[in-house]
């Protein structure tokens, strides 16, 4: 199943989540491998940048109701480093048995996340 984490998204625009003001942000959380009791835990993420200044990162979680402190970041899955443009597409596979995945936004200080998509 592929999941819209993040729909197209520009710097100062409110949308979804983002409120158009803040550097970082989150998505809804979507449900994982591990919520529909898949043990394979193969996932890929793509994240298509247009001009995006930041760093798009993934968390997960294993609690059923997750709060702030529920979540880890996911080794290996970073898009940007918060000072270059970046416009190339880009795709990741992670293996994990989380009930909750969801993307963290850091450092977004210019262009547009067009999309960002889990499937799992």
């Amino acid at each position: 199943m592929t999941v819209t984490l993040i729909p197209t998204t520009s710097h100062g625009t409110p949308n979804g989540t983002y409120d158009g003001v803040s550097t970082t942000w989150y998505s809804d959380k979507s449900a994982s491998d591990g919520y529909y009791g898949y043990t394979d835990g193969l996932h890929t993420i793509a994240v298509f940048p247009n001009g995006f200044v930041g760093t798009v990162t993934f968390q997960g979680s294993l609690a059923t109701d997750p709060g702030t402190s529920d979540w880890v970041d996911i080794p290996g899955v970073t898009i940007g480093n918060g000072s270059t443009a970046v416009n190339d597409a880009e795709t990741h596979n992670f293996t994990g048995n989380f009930v909750w995945i969801r993307a963290k936004v850091s450092s977004f200080t210019a262009g547009t996340i067009t999309k960002v998509q889990f499937n799992y």
